[in-house]
């Protein structure tokens, strides 16, 4: 058994790029440097979430139901507006990460994640 740990660290960074994002947008309709402070916080979750990715297919194989809910209660923490739609929130954190993680892939002539 993996234990969800990698999968939790990746999909609270997303959600904390999603609603710095989000925030950004809502002060005033677009992204600028001004917006930096709602960023600063997810920027502190970078090493956690990308030092362990790999990790994360893995973690996904081998879910049990506590874990399950745990993810689901870590999403609508965050998003309690999501309701019922928190595992497709998950699904894209986790695919929206494993991209990323492609294209850093890509720059450190690495192979491609996929």
């Amino acid at each position: 058994m993996y234990g969800i740990k990698e999968t939790k660290d990746v999909i609270e960074l997303m959600l904390g790029i999603g609603d710095a994002v989000s925030k950004s947008l809502n002060d005033d309709g677009k992204l600028s440097i001004s917006d930096i402070q709602h960023f600063s916080a997810s920027m502190f979750l970078l090493p956690a979430a990308f030092s362990g990715i790999e990790n994360v297919p893995m973690e996904l194989k081998d879910l049990v139901e506590n874990e399950v809910i745990e993810i689901k209660d870590l999403i609508l923490q965050k998003m309690p507006e999501v309701g019922e739609k928190w595992e497709e929130v998950a699904s894209n954190a986790l695919l929206a990460a494993w991209h990323i993680y492609g294209v850093i892939k890509a720059f450190q002539k690495k192979e491609v994640a996929v």
